[in-house]
């Protein structure tokens, strides 16, 4: 059984050699460690080609979304039968991948459990976008392993036999809703399972949230992306009436806590509402990848 693990990285090279460390340091041998480099320019490239037991992927940077389908199909084409996949600012613990693959003989598609720096758990679940989604309760998340409807490139381990079937994370979105729905399509096909033994570490806090126009754009775009999906998955039409209504709620309400946020610029505010406009309209243009540009 051959297993590959591969990180995606774009500019955070300390944080990336902690990834790394972390990979190295798995109880379960890894068979072959890939990054994938978004074209970086803080040095990584430099540090990359002194490590002669990475395979280095470099692309011009497509986003996570791009960087997630250039991992994938690599490691697929190479014959890995599972694949074991990150971001560069997640630090699984040595046992990690030894207790998620303890679960291959019951799904395809195993999520280890994720925690902030300060070890307070990862909510689980989305509500609103597809049917039956919602969030995980404490109870769900303190068993040894629970099913969900979707999957987090954070840490997701998926066999061969699923890609088959799914094929290559999407590089359209370029950020933001790539694995909900890579997760999504995946649990038509296995049991989706959250791994509580298993452990992953987030680089940031509770509470912190990454939010900038770049972001609100590519959220509000994806959301027309992923109606695509929804109608592959369901066929209907298109979203309901209450979906559309829930996500520009969320949309409108995240907007408002930026753009009030005293700890930013006022241009920069300002961008925050243009972004959200920009991306409705390239959404239903349907201009996908990388066209944040404001």
């Amino acid at each position: 059984m051959k297993v590959f693990a591969f990180v995606v990285t774009y500019n955070r090279l300390e944080l990336l050699k902690k990834t790394i460390g972390s990979l190295r340091r798995q109880t379960y041998r890894i068979d072959c460690l890939v990054v994938v480099n978004n074209a970086s320019t803080d040095g990584t490239d430099a540090w990359l080609a002194q490590q002669h037991d990475l395979h280095v992927i470099t692309q011009e940077n497509l986003g996570g979304a791009g960087g997630f389908h250039a991992g994938v199909k690599y490691c697929f084409e190479q014959g890995a039968d599972w694949i074991w996949m990150m971001d560069d600012d997640v630090f699984p613990q040595e046992d990690c991948l030894e207790i998620l693959l303890k679960y291959k003989d019951k799904s395809g598609c195993l999520q280890p459990a994720r925690y902030h720096r300060d070890l307070v758990p990862v909510e689980w679940g989305y509500a609103g976008k597809y049917p039956n989604f919602h969030l995980l309760e404490k109870v769900e998340l303190e068993k040894e392993c629970c099913p969900v409807q979707t999957g987090c490139f954070e840490g997701m381990c998926i066999h061969r036999s699923v890609v088959e079937k799914i094929g290559y994370p999407d590089p359209r979105f370029f950020i933001a809703g790539d694995d909900t729905v890579y997760g999504f399509a995946a649990h038509f096909h296995t049991p989706v399972l959250l791994i509580r033994g298993a452990r992953l570490v987030r680089a940031s806090l509770s509470g912190e949230k990454k939010i900038s126009p770049m972001y609100l754009y590519y959220t509000s775009r994806n959301f027309y992306l992923g109606e695509e999906y929804y109608k592959r998955f369901f066929h209907k039409k298109g979203y309901s009436t209450r979906i559309m209504l829930k996500h520009w709620l969320n949309i409108l309400l995240t907007t408002i806590h930026f753009y009030r946020s005293l700890k930013i610029e006022p241009a920069v505010r300002h961008m925050a509402v243009s972004a959200v406009w920009r991306g409705c309209c390239d959404g239903r243009r349907g201009r996908y990848g990388k066209t944040f540009n404001l």
